[in-house]
């Protein structure tokens, strides 16, 4: 059977099947290229879900505590750590010896949709070195995720 394709318009044939198979490969690349920058840029916007307030210092039980209310529809977990500074500047008032001395000290809690909840962090006695400074840091991680915004810092004063 003859062609009736004119001489060198096979070639142009087999050009338009390779351009047109490449494209196909490449069409599901270009779609998610395009996706991804879209999907990151809706997680950049979405809102913290719960809301701390400012740590408060009880002097006479000198226990700080932080209220948290949940502001989202769904249930949300809170892991508050606070962090002393400089490290061996005392230790915390817990029966666990291996995390009185640690500088650190964390709470995990699940909180309810619109719920409201108070952690107490245990006391923190420190070491009697009047002239020396000591600081404290909450920081926030919420549903897995860490919170930047919401961390606070403060002197850990001695009374």
């Amino acid at each position: 059977m003859a062609s009736s394709m004119p001489a060198g318009a096979s070639d142009r044939a087999l050009d338009r099947r390779q351009l047109l198979k490449a494209g196909a490969w490449s069409a599901p690349t270009l779609a998610l290229a395009v996706a991804v920058p879209a999907a990151g840029a809706a997680t950049q916007a979405e809102e913290i879900p719960v809301q701390p307030s400012t740590p408060h210092i009880d002097i006479s039980g000198r226990k700080l505590t932080v209220s948290i209310q949940a502001s989202s529809s769904e249930t949300v977990t809170v892991i508050a750590e606070m962090t002393v500074t400089p490290d061996n500047s005392g230790k915390w008032d817990v029966p666990d010896k291996d995390a009185q001395s640690k500088s650190s000290y964390a709470i995990t809690e699940v909180i309810p949709a619109g719920g409201t909840v108070t952690l107490t962090f245990p006391t923190f006695t420190r070491k009697s070195n009047a002239n020396n400074k000591v600081y404290y840091t909450v920081t926030y991680t919420i549903n897995g995720t860490a919170a930047p915004s919401l961390t606070h810092t403060a002197e850990l004063r001695a009374s």
